[in-house]
């Protein structure tokens, strides 16, 4: 999977600069997507996570079972955009 990330990005980098804006713009696309359904939920999640220096992704999972990475790939999905994205908004956190 790292392979097609990193294959990914650099497509969207290196050969279509406008994707790749808009892949800067959508990366984080699942936490509107979980604010969206769990506005209280989350908008609490973020503030103990900063309070705490929490990880916001374990946070995510603890509570909803499901991260804003995952939320995200999900949406870009459902919403028909390029597979590039989707896998964008999968991994953004991967090293």
């Amino acid at each position: 999977m790292r392979d097609v990330f990193a294959g990914t990005r650099h497509r969207l980098l290196y050969e279509g600069q406008i994707e790749a804006y808009t892949a800067g713009l959508l990366h984080d696309i699942g936490r509107l997507g979980l604010l969206a359904a769990y506005p209280v939920e989350y908008a609490n999640v973020l503030n103990v996570a900063v309070e705490y220096s929490f990880d916001v992704l374990h946070c995510e999972r603890e509570l909803f079972d499901i991260d804003h990475s995952e939320a995200g790939a999900w949406l870009a999905e459902q919403w028909k955009l390029p597979p590039e994205l989707s896998v964008i908004a999968a991994h953004h956190h991967e090293n």
